[in-house]
């Protein structure tokens, strides 16, 4: 988690720490709904790469 920019981080946080919906995230952070499901989706994908680089390396 450290690894992601803020705002991902953010996000990922909102959702799955904080169990809030797409709509509730969107609200507090001042964004769409669509660019929290990106966002998400950016955030899923950074860390797929960290976790299979951190793979390679053990």
């Amino acid at each position: 988690m450290r690894a992601l920019p803020p705002r991902r981080r953010l996000v990922v946080f909102l959702r799955y720490f904080a169990d809030l919906s797409y709509a509730e995230i969107a609200e507090a952070c001042g964004m769409k709904e669509g660019t929290v499901a990106a966002t998400l989706a950016q955030a899923h994908a950074d860390l797929r790469r960290t976790l299979a680089s951190r793979e390679v390396s053990t």
